[in-house]
């Protein structure tokens, strides 16, 4: 690895680390954090379904229980939220 890419890495936001800091700010079970990662990697709803084995229903229950929880309406603001969290360093 270059001193360049290692640089770049180095600075790079990392999906991981940011979802779980997302995703235990905000108490987010098992299953809605299944929900909402798939969600934001930009799974439609049966997608998600099919994935983990749930009606879509059940997934669009996830989902409405997790925009209550983060008090938004939209997907839209789902993204700008974890994209603000994405972009946060940790201290």
């Amino acid at each position: 690895m270059t001193a360049r890419s290692a640089a770049h890495t180095e600075n790079e936001p990392d999906f991981d680390q940011a979802f779980d800091r997302f995703a235990q700010r905000h108490s987010l079970t098992h299953r809605e954090r299944d929900v909402v990662r798939l969600a934001l990697q930009g799974s439609p709803t049966s997608h998600i379904a099919g994935q983990l084995h749930l009606s879509a229903g059940s997934v669009r229950n996830h989902r409405s229980h997790v925009y209550a929880k983060l008090d938004i309406t939209t997907e839209r603001e789902l993204f700008r939220m974890f994209l603000s969290e994405l972009l946060t360093r940790p201290s």
